[in-house]
């Protein structure tokens, strides 16, 4: 069972109580892991410029990734962020186990560093949250990266995987040419990595990080087979989002 699978029959099994479910703890606020939020989260909540979400279950899977006191110490404010999370793999983690977590093996396997586990335990949270709230079913919103287990081969999280790419390959996280702001402590921060006008007219010097991930059968897709089953199972009786409206 690889850390995607382990961390879905956690959240499967909470469902929908919203109590923490734990990672890792590496010690006093060193607590990493998610809280279920639900319809309480963002993913719930329409895009900007919209009134409505376009799928019937839209963020009921969402969650909130916990990572203990690590990126107030290191930032100045508690939340992670792509940016935050990818300056600090740049600086405690390598490439390669980036990948390896891609593939879901699990951060304490991987490296005995303290440093380094918790730095890949909030990469495996963020992908792992990708592949909730990304993909093809009704409680996800829509990828560019849906998953494929035949070539192309392709998984929500290779949006993460892709960008941890480019920030390695250039050696700096603003290598990254577009990114969400929000403000934060009263300054204007970069939070979240975006393909700008879309993945569509990404230049290639930049898309050649995705479509790598492309060629690799090893890293599989979350919401597959018993994995997927649980999931539609579990959201067929929830109620609708309540910013669903139905056209038909």
């Amino acid at each position: 069972m690889d850390i995607y699978e382990f961390l879905a029959n956690e959240l499967i099994n909470l469902v929908p109580n919203n109590k923490f479910i734990c990672l890792n703890n590496f010690g006093k606020n060193r607590w990493f892991g998610f809280i279920y939020r639900g319809y309480e989260g963002l993913m719930s909540k329409p895009r900007e410029n919209s009134n409505n979400v376009k799928r019937k279950k839209e963020g009921y899977f969402d969650i909130y990734v916990c990572t203990g006191d690590r990126y107030k110490e290191r930032n100045g404010y508690k939340p992670v962020t792509h940016y935050n999370a990818f300056q600090d793999l740049l600086e405690n983690s390598n490439l390669e186990n980036c990948y390896r977590i891609w593939r879901g093996e699990s951060p304490m396997e991987i490296t005995s560093n303290l440093e380094e586990q918790e730095s890949l335990c909030t990469l495996a949270l963020l992908m792992f949250e990708q592949e909730l709230n990304w993909g093809n079913e009704i409680w996800q919103r829509q990828t560019n990266f849906p998953p494929r287990i035949e070539s192309p081969y392709q998984r929500p999280r290779d949006m993460i995987m892709g960008f941890l790419g480019i920030v390695f390959y250039y050696r700096d996280v603003d290598a990254i040419l577009n990114w969400k702001y929000k403000k934060i402590n009263g300054e204007l921060t970069k939070t979240t990595a975006t393909f700008g006008q879309g993945y569509r007219y990404l230049d290639n010097d930049y898309r050649r990080f995705f479509e790598e991930l492309q060629l690799d059968n090893a890293a599989m897709p979350l919401m597959i087979e018993q994995c997927l089953e649980d999931f539609r199972n579990k959201v067929k009786l929830v109620p609708d989002n309540k910013y669903y409206i139905d056209k038909q």
